[in-house]
This record gives C-alpha cells, structure tokens and sequence, in this order.
C-alpha cells in the first residue's frame, strides 16, 4: 500500500524545531558553519519527513 506524506502541523513543528535545533547544535560556530550545519542536520531526516518553505525559512533562522 503506498504512503501518503503529509505536512507538520504547527504544533508538531514547534516540538520538532526544539528537537532539530539540540541536534544541530549550533552554539559557538561561525555564520557560515551554522548554516552549513543547517544543512547537514536536514539531509539527515528521514527522507519521508515533508516540511513547507516557511517551516525550512524557520530552520534557517536558527542560523542567525
């Protein structure tokens, strides 16, 4: 039976941006490194996790 992917909800997003930013872990790296790190924690979902442009723009923000 084929899987239908479907959207966090915000509430689950909130928890999932908590769990995304301690696995990150971006404290004491540059700007650059931090987006870097961005990156590599997002090739390292699960490749059915589905998220909006908006909710990657907040993963992002972490790197700020």
């Amino acid at each position: 039976m084929n899987e239908i992917a479907t959207v966090m909800n915000e509430e689950e997003f909130g928890y999932f941006l908590k769990n995304f930013e301690k696995k990150a872990d971006l404290k004491s790296l540059s700007l650059i490194s931090r987006r870097c790190q961005v990156v590599d924690t997002l090739c390292g979902l699960q490749s059915d996790t589905v998220l909006t442009v908006g909710q990657i723009k907040q993963l992002f923000e972490l790197a700020k």
